[in-house]
């Protein structure tokens, strides 16, 4: 499965859970994507750009910890119907 289409099912799964939220905030390596390395955080970064580019969500990303390079993310939904459909 490619890395929009994950990120899309854990938004999808959180959504699910509480249809009446817009905004849902994860730990980066929550969005069932795993975090490794560099490569793995540009891939999500990357990934998160390009739904944010087709009008699904917006999105940011904030660095939370230093210790191990812990990434918070702000995930809201920005068009519910795009999003059920292309979901």
């Amino acid at each position: 499965m490619d890395t929009a289409k994950t990120i899309l099912n854990a938004i999808g799964q959180r959504h699910e859970l509480n249809s009446a939220a817009n905004t849902f905030e994860f730990e980066l390596g929550g969005l069932g994507v795993p975090l490794n390395n560099e490569n793995d955080y540009q891939l999500v970064a990357t990934a998160l750009d390009g739904l944010q580019a087709k009008g699904l969500i917006k999105h940011k990303i904030e660095r939370t910890g230093t210790l191990y390079e812990s990434f918070k993310c702000k995930i809201t939904i920005a068009d519910k119907d795009r999003f059920s459909n292309f979901y």
